[in-house]
């Protein structure tokens, strides 16, 4: 039943993401990111159909991705590619702009696209493209991330679309509609329940967790560490909380020890008690 689920997932995902291109990016000529980008341009120069130029496109990304990512993520991901390809040639005919305006075209291109992407992405594979090429570069060098790696393939897309047309405008267009799909893929995939993890080093750290019990209802974790230069033992408080409990946060800390060193960092999803409860996808 999961893996019928996720089935469902990537082709529910993938007929949404063709849609959002289909009636809004393709009409106004705004390029997306990866090989759909490459593709539209590739449209725009010959004639030649997106869906199409998507598969061809892929075929190489997909021979070296099968030796390195596993038949399973490669079998999933290639059935979201054919069904993404399939659907945007399908859907050609009947591609007429649904809004003259470029800029409401690149918000609601994106926003379709993303949330698409999202519903795709949750299901655990990918739709091929860039994303499997940011995979294996990932492999060769750890120091790079997959979004620094995808945002630099689209950078250069959105940048050849640009000098190829000499369409500057178009081109910051579609970089908008970019913005809004990642933000999308992040909301349908994590929801709303981003949090802030946060490491309080103190010689306070009982009275600052007993504040923190009180005034912001959250349970902390003391950590045990030691200090490289003094040798001394320390103390970590952790503690998850919501992104409107920082400023409280931190006025704890400041009236219980004004020396704390005090790390922020943000999370993309916060589960368990005082949150959103665990779920499987």
């Amino acid at each position: 039943m999961k893996h019928f689920i996720n089935y469902i997932k990537l082709i529910v995902g993938s007929a949404v993401y063709a849609i959002g291109f289909s009636f809004f990016l393709y009409p106004a000529s705004l390029v997306s990111g990866g090989v759909t980008g490459i593709s539209l341009i590739v449209n725009i120069l010959s004639g030649f159909p997106v869906g199409a130029a998507i598969i061809i496109l892929n075929i190489p990304i997909f021979i070296a991705g099968f030796r390195k990512l596993g038949l399973k993520f490669m079998f999933d991901s290639l059935l979201a590619t054919v069904f993404i390809s399939v659907m945007i040639d399908l859907l050609e005919p009947y591609a007429r702009p649904l809004t003259d305006d470029t800029l409401l075209a690149a918000i609601a291109g994106g926003a379709i696209d993303g949330i698409g992407m999202g519903i795709a992405l949750g299901s655990g594979a990918t739709t091929g493209g860039t994303d499997i090429i940011a995979r294996l570069v990932r492999r060769w060098r750890q120091d790079f991330n997959i979004g620094q790696i995808l945002l630099a393939m689209n950078v250069v897309i959105v940048g050849a679309y640009a000098v190829l047309f000499s369409d500057y405008e178009r081109a910051l267009y579609a970089a908008m509609s970019m913005v809004v799909s990642s933000y999308l893929i992040d909301v349908v995939m994590y929801g709303f329940n981003y949090g802030k993890l946060v490491y309080i080093i103190s010689d306070s750290c009982d009275e600052i967790g007993r504040e923190i019990n009180v005034k912001l209802k959250r349970g902390a974790t003391v950590l045990k560490g030691e200090g490289t230069y003094s040798g001394a033992d320390k103390e970590i408080l952790m503690v998850a909380i919501k992104r409107g409990q920082i400023l409280e946060l931190k006025n704890i800390v400041r009236g219980a020890d004004a020396n704390a060193f005090v790390i922020v960092t943000e999370t993309k999803e916060v589960l368990g008690l005082g949150f959103d409860k665990i779920y499987d996808n």
